[in-house]
């Protein structure tokens, strides 16, 4: 589809190889990111569109598209040997894809959804569950080839799949966790994707890295 940040076919390359365990989620799959507006396809310029900055417009992908992104997903997943944990967001990939912002497209979501789903290995399990709130849902969808069913569980246990609703944390008690951790010497690690969250460790043996916390 182009954009400023495509993915290449090695997408997931690296965890097929490597044979090691995955935890992923479909993050800001709702858009493409292009330049300013000039710099925008012709064959795109009746889509739908968010200018985010004067260098940042960002395009609503469509159900096709989001179809088509879900298959590609579901096969990547098939090729992994170790245990897998995809997260399906099923009240909006991003902050934009929610009620009442300019993304929201349950249509869209569901078709990326969907298509992730089916595109499971016979010895997979990621059973359907129903959405059960507009927003601030998640499906974990778990993929794992296993020689045997666990002790009392049959393929398909619903067990394996479920919703939960995110848990919201107080800075405060976030930074007490961290300064515990640095205190004890053990590693912290921070990432984000598709929000501008960044994490930056400093420090060194001369300088503590919870002072910065």
């Amino acid at each position: 589809m182009g954009g400023v940040f495509p993915a290449t076919d090695d997408r997931f390359g690296a965890i097929i190889r490597s044979r090691v365990p995955f935890i992923g989620s479909a993050g800001a799959l709702d858009m493409v990111n292009f330049g300013a507006p000039d710099t925008i396809p012709e064959r795109y310029r009746q889509r739908k569109f968010h200018v985010h900055n004067p260098q940042v417009t960002l395009m609503r992908t469509t159900p096709e598209e989001n179809e088509r992104i879900g298959r590609w997903i579901g096969e990547k997943l098939n090729r992994m040997d170790g245990p897998v944990r995809f997260f399906l967001p099923e009240g909006g990939v991003s902050a934009l894809d929610a009620p009442g912002q300019p993304f929201w497209d349950p249509e869209a979501d569901a078709a990326l959804f969907t298509r992730a789903g089916a595109q499971r290995a016979p010895d997979q399990q990621s059973p359907a569950h129903p959405r059960q709130a507009p927003h601030q849902r998640t499906r974990i969808c778990i993929r794992h080839r296993q020689r045997a069913p666990p002790s009392g569980r049959t393929p398909g246990d619903p067990s394996e799949s479920r919703e939960v609703t995110m848990a919201k944390f107080e800075r405060s008690a976030i930074l007490k966790k961290f300064r515990t951790m640095a205190a004890r010497g053990e590693p912290i690690v921070g990432g984000g994707a598709g929000t501008g969250l960044i994490s930056q460790m400093r420090g060194s043996r001369r300088r503590r890295p919870d002072r910065h916390l």
